[in-house]
C-alpha cells in the first residue's frame, strides 16, 4: 500500500480505526508523514467517513455491532471505496484471520507489534 498524495487533495487522509487506544506510535508516524487523519471510535461511526479516506487501517478486534472482517466486507461493498487500500493492523496472527482478512478485502495484513515503517 503507497501512502502517496492523492490527486484530490493535498494531503491525504487515512481513516484510521483503533478504538479506546491513546494515540500510538502508528499516529505520529503517519502524522510525520503529513497524513491527515481521521480517528472513529468504531467501525460504525468508520462508515460514514470511508467515502473521503484515501487510505484506511483498521484491526480486527473492534467494538460491537460489527468486527473487522465486517467492517472491511462493507466498505468493499460501497463503489465508492471498493478500491481504497485497506490495512489491517492487529495482534491476532493465526493463519485464519490473515485469510479471512484477504477474503474480506485487505490488502495488507500486517501483525503487532510491527514497525510503523513497516
Amino acid at each position: 500500500m503507497a501512502l502517496t498524495p492523492s490527486h484530490r487533495r493535498q494531503r491525504p487522509i487515512v481513516l484510521l480505526i483503533q478504538p479506546a487506544e491513546p494515540a500510538t506510535m502508528y499516529e505520529d508516524f503517519l502524522r510525520q508523514h503529513d497524513l491527515v487523519l481521521r480517528c472513529p471510535n468504531d467501525a460504525l461511526e468508520a462508515l460514514t467517513l470511508t467515502a473521503g479516506a484515501d487510505e484506511m487501517v483498521t484491526g480486527l478486534l473492534l467494538p460491537r455491532p460489527m468486527d473487522g472482517f465486517e467492517f472491511i466486507r462493507r466498505v468493499r461493498a460501497d463503489v465508492r471505496t471498493k478500491q481504497t487500500p485497506i490495512l489491517v493492523l492487529t495482534a491476532w496472527t493465526r493463519r485464519a484471520d490473515r485469510r479471512g482478512a484477504g477474503e474480506a478485502g485487505c490488502n495488507v495484513f500486517l501483525s503487532k507489534p510491527c514497525l510503523p515503517d513497516v
